[in-house]
């Protein structure tokens, strides 16, 4: 059984790339067994302590036995070295949209409470995090733009990572499937920040380390 791990930031398609799935038949998670707000820190995944240790071997033995196909988790972004060493089967996914729309889209929907200037930062800082981690795995980790996803765009990688057969029915209700997701996301005033450029260039070295799904 194929496992594909999708991480990145909140508000960047994970909830609906794993519904996506789930819609053609491919056992499915999102947010399985997380870290939790305790263990949900940056460490040195080199030489992880005690305690991020532990959550690896739990988290790469519950995505062993669980036997899932794909799982969508932003809170994995400090794991990604830890599980991919663990398990050399697993395929990762680094989801990627526009930092001002995903930071504009939390301060909406699920950090209303949160500092603008703090959610800058978690964006900035999580891609930096995946990108020290991805360049260990460049042939297993892939990056996808959100907007291009929302496009149909990765319709036929993301059915060729499982085998899903590209007829036209199931490219219908792909297509459906997505404009029904994307119309549904809603619409937010935009965040100004000038911390933006920083989120940007965290995002373009994983461009540059890792392939794009394809």
């Amino acid at each position: 059984m194929t496992t594909v791990i999708l991480t990145g930031m909140c508000r960047t398609g994970t909830t609906g790339t794993s519904k996506f799935f789930n819609l053609f038949g491919i056992k499915s998670h999102h947010q399985k067994l997380n870290p939790g707000p305790r263990h949900n820190k940056k460490f040195n995944f080199l030489d992880p302590p005690k305690w991020a240790a532990d959550y690896i071997n739990q988290k790469t033995k519950a995505v062993i036995d669980s036997g899932i196909g794909y799982e969508s988790n932003w809170e994995l972004r400090h794991y990604l070295y830890g599980i991919a060493r663990a398990c050399p089967e697993v395929k990762f996914i680094i989801s990627i949209r526009d930092p001002q729309r995903t930071v504009s889209s939390l301060k909406a929907y699920n950090r209303k409470d949160a500092k603008s200037g703090d959610l800058v930062k978690l964006y900035s800082d999580t891609y930096q995090s995946l990108f020290d981690q991805s360049i260990y795995f460049p042939d297993r980790v892939f990056w996808m733009s959100f907007e291009d996803y929302a496009k149909g765009k990765y319709i036929v990688p993301f059915f060729n990572l499982f085998g899903i057969d590209p007829n036209d029915d199931n490219m219908v209700k792909a297509q459906t499937f997505l404009k029904k997701k994307i119309r549904s996301s809603g619409e937010y005033p935009l965040i100004q920040s000038r911390g933006f450029s920083k989120c940007l260039d965290a995002t373009l070295v994983i461009k540059h380390i890792v392939k794009e799904l394809s």
